[in-house]
């Protein structure tokens, strides 16, 4: 798990920038032991070059150019879409519920979640930005956590006895197209950081979208 800072998450950044130490050198030395933890944890995985490429550039990405914090959803949906456009076979969106290993005011905490799954592992980069700081995690990679590189300690795909987040399930009730359409964030909606991502990784992606029109919802 991320260790707490000294500096505040929002307060500026020490390295002068301007940015929020949140945006700028926060996470950069662990994005490096990431990388290099991905590429261990990946080395027997069929496509897992490609694989790691993907997630680490996506990361990269989302963090330097996005405000995001949460956005479980629209990270699957962007993952989703490089990874298909690369040859990934088996690639699957999951809109489900995620046990927490920790408790809060002694809680057990559950929470709706999306997440990707390649030949059933678990692929899951938002969580290591939860909207409540305190469940933030490292990412996932094919099951394993990034930071420890051992089987996550998260719990996915759980059903647990609390009511369905109404956002989850307006999620779940939309088309793929249009879920990816509404995103107010950029022009083009999430497709626009398909195509900024697909360009860092050396494909074009400007005209995708028509291909995912008959996607079905996440479920």
């Amino acid at each position: 798990m991320t260790k707490t800072m000294s500096v505040g998450r929002n307060d500026p950044c020490p390295c002068g920038s301007g940015k929020k130490y949140k945006k700028c050198c926060y996470l950069k030395p662990k994005f490096h032991e990431w990388e290099l933890n991905t590429q261990e944890l990946l080395s027997d995985v069929p496509y897992g070059d490609v694989i790691g490429k993907t997630l680490m550039t996506s990361l990269y990405t989302l963090d330097r150019e996005t405000w995001w914090e949460g956005a479980c959803h629209s990270t699957t949906g962007i993952l989703y879409v490089l990874l298909r456009e690369q040859g990934i076979p088996n690639v699957k969106r999951v809109l489900s519920e995620v046990k927490h290993p920790l408790e809060i005011d002694g809680r057990t905490i559950y929470f709706d979640h999306s997440w990707i799954t390649i030949n059933g592992g678990v692929y899951d980069l938002a969580i290591y930005k939860s909207l409540d700081h305190r469940l933030s995690w490292a990412p996932t990679i094919n099951g394993f956590d990034i930071q420890t590189k051992q089987p996550t300690d998260l719990e996915y795909g759980v059903t647990s006895p609390i009511p369905a987040d109404p956002g989850a399930v307006f999620v779940g009730s939309m088309s793929f197209v249009e879920y990816m359409d509404g995103f107010l964030g950029h022009p083009d909606g999430l497709w626009g950081y398909v195509q900024i991502i697909g360009e860092k990784l050396g494909i074009d992606l400007s005209d995708v979208r028509s291909k995912y029109v008959e996607t079905a919802p996440t479920r």
